[in-house]
């Protein structure tokens, strides 16, 4: 797993370099681009597919490009076009993940993860964003998720920091305590 991060890590740097010189297109493009084509590298029969060993590889490159979108760039196609050749092409969502991060870096934003037991209202996930923000001083774009074995509170989850304010957090908190007395 740790040698797909530092592949993939290492191809989306280098596309996120090229981008940066060459292209006119937004980081946002380009972000829905990866987006879309990891999406369809993860379908199960594409995935049957590009790994089937008697297909080759330029058969596998057209069919990727009827199945995704003719506005994305040239650039875009040569990447594939490596990863089929490299048989590196299963870790796209993952390049695709590498590539948000990098934007979301380079943009001074991070993404909350916040799972809570109950919904929120706009207004709760709001006011918990700002305190967020200028707690770790980053822009934050809010995922909300519901996990009800949290029990009450939240669990916010912002790169590599984690907030733990949830009832069952506490609980085996007070558990530990009282089983080391």
């Amino acid at each position: 797993m740790i040698m797909f991060l530092t592949i993939s890590r290492k191809y989306a740097e280098a596309l996120f370099s090229v981008i940066q010189d060459k292209s006119t297109s937004s980081l946002d493009f380009w972000s829905l681009v990866l987006d879309d084509a990891a999406r369809v590298v993860s379908n199960k029969d594409v995935e049957q597919f590009i790994s089937h060993p008697i297909i080759g590889k330029q058969e596998k490159l057209e069919v990727l490009k009827s199945l995704l979108s003719s506005e994305a760039p040239r650039i875009f196609f040569n990447l594939l076009e490596l990863l089929i050749e490299r048989n590196n092409l299963m870790i796209l969502p993952c390049i695709s993940e590498q590539f948000s991060k990098l934007k979301n870096n380079y943009e001074g934003v991070g993404i909350a993860k916040i799972f809570t037991a109950f919904s929120l209202s706009t207004e709760q996930v709001k006011s918990l964003v700002a305190k967020l923000e200028s707690r770790i001083g980053l822009k934050l774009r809010p995922k909300v998720l519901i996990d009800e074995s949290l029990i009450g509170g939240v669990k916010i989850f912002i790169e590599d920091k984690v907030f733990d304010i949830s009832v069952k957090n506490s609980l085996n908190k007070m558990q530990e305590i009282l089983t080391t007395v």
